[in-house]
């Protein structure tokens, strides 16, 4: 099995479905109780790295070459190599789950294209305060009171709802309300 993130990276551009991962993982429910029954907890993993479409496996677990087929045998995988590698007693305290393929993904939310969760590219001219492109990133759009906050807005995925924290306060100037005040009284 490939440890390193190149090897992860070109079974992906091969159209493998990756047999390490690079994954992210939180605990809802650490900061929100009311995400999980009591004494229970809300975790999440986004495993980043894998094909739109699949031509293959480096599992050698998965023989399916759609998401809708492939989707459910992978995540067994993956939750067996989580469980052998990192959380030992993971697989015998899932109550729930629920998986989402980067198909998955791009049909629930139109902006993620082919399954980005980040929507777009991270390229020089769509980083920073010019995200998702220089025209846009200011949050505020062509049309009257519409704006963007989302993974596409800056500063992007990864930072937990700065976009719509950042667009608020654009809204709120656009208002002529005190942001700053209506935060301190929350």
């Amino acid at each position: 099995m490939p440890h390193h993130y190149d090897a992860i990276y070109l079974q992906r551009c091969g159209g493998l479905l990756p047999s390490a991962l690079m994954i992210v993982s939180w605990n809802d429910s650490a900061i929100d109780p009311s995400r999980a029954p009591a004494g229970k907890a809300l975790m999440k993993f986004v495993v980043l790295s894998v094909p739109y479409v699949i031509t293959g496996d480096a599992t050698g677990k998965v023989p399916a070459r759609t998401w809708d087929e492939a989707r459910e045998p992978y995540v067994d995988y993956l939750i067996d190599l989580i469980t052998a590698n990192y959380i030992p007693d993971l697989k015998a305290k899932i109550l729930k789950r629920v998986a989402h393929s980067p198909v998955d993904i791009s049909r629930k939310i139109i902006s993620a294209v082919r399954g980005t969760l980040g929507q777009g590219a991270f390229l020089p001219y769509q980083s920073g305060s010019q995200r998702p492109i220089p025209e846009l990133g200011q949050y505020k759009t062509p049309v009257p009171n519409v704006y963007l906050c989302s993974s596409g807005s800056h500063p992007g995925p990864g930072v937990s709802m700065a976009p719509g924290r950042n667009a608020a306060q654009v809204i709120f100037g656009d208002l002529r309300l005190d942001f700053t005040r209506a935060i301190s009284s929350s």
